[in-house]
């Protein structure tokens, strides 16, 4: 497992990152930083970078807190809160909560909302609609999505690839590639997901919902605790989309919150974060 992670040049290439980030504080000498905060190895090291330098930080929790996502857990860093950043604002008070119960002081952590969804924007559940299937950012877990949806008859399937990572498949009368998101779709019969935001989403909006469990690998849970939804595989997922029945929708500002414009502007302009405070 080293040789091959090696093998890929990612440790090189955060390793410049790295290098990138400290010459950029240095040449741009900002009072404070934000960025879509996961808490990967580059965050950790820019964190530390801009403490050291008296840079105040301001993460912003990007996508979802998944239930399995422990990435964002202070726990998985070596030097624990050191490397957190000095405030996190969250899409909701559900991803807010899961931080918090993982070890984040709640005097670092607020809501500060999402434009992710739209109140108005939502397909509704018809079962003689097509299934939406968002393709993940892994491309094993594409190909096996997508030969599992060519596998089954008389069911139509609009297939979104990732945005970051394209795959290519052919098309057929029953699969069809997209380019519009779950909002752009005036009905939906199911939406079957893989390790994507759009599972959350497919749920809020209240259309049945379920999570593809690939062979290749592991595909991570992205669901907040106390979120489940059935799991299906290539030999379960004819079955289970014979019935569909829609779910009852899921309250969208825990998940979701309208931006909180003014909370922004408080950390964005003021001394609220103090760079200089672990």
């Amino acid at each position: 497992a080293a040789r091959r992670e090696a093998g890929t040049a990612a440790g090189a290439a955060i390793r410049w990152q790295q290098i990138c980030q400290r010459n950029w504080l240095r040449a741009v000498k900002p009072g404070k930083v934000t960025w879509p905060w996961e808490n990967h190895s580059w965050e950790r090291t820019f964190v530390r970078s801009c403490r050291q330098a008296g840079i105040a930080t301001l993460g912003y929790q990007h996508s979802v807190v998944g239930r399995q996502m422990l990435n964002y857990a202070p726990r998985s860093n070596p030097d624990g809160l050191e490397s957190i950043p000095d405030r996190i604002l969250c899409s909701g008070s559900a991803m807010a909560g899961q931080l918090v119960r993982w070890g984040i002081p709640s005097d670092r952590v607020a809501t500060g909302g999402a434009r992710r969804i739209a109140d108005a924007a939502a397909p509704v559940f018809s079962a003689d609609a097509p299934v939406f299937m968002p393709l993940p950012f892994d491309g094993r877990v594409s190909e096996e999505m997508i030969s599992a949806a060519r596998a089954i008859a008389g069911k139509v399937f609009l297939v979104k690839e990732h945005p970051m990572t394209p795959f290519a498949f052919a098309e057929t009368e029953t699969l069809r590639r997209t380019d519009k998101p779950l909002s752009g779709h005036a009905a939906l019969s199911a939406v079957v997901f893989a390790a994507s935001t759009v599972g959350l989403e497919s749920l809020i909006a209240g259309i049945p919902t379920f999570r593809f469990r690939p062979e290749s690998c592991m595909a991570l849970d992205i669901l907040p605790a106390g979120q489940a939804v059935g799991v299906v595989d290539a030999d379960t997922l004819g079955d289970i989309l014979k019935n569909p029945e829609p779910v009852t929708a899921l309250r969208r500002d825990s998940f979701f919150a309208p931006v909180d414009a003014g909370l922004w502007r408080t950390y964005l302009e003021t001394e609220t974060c103090d760079g200089k405070q672990a």
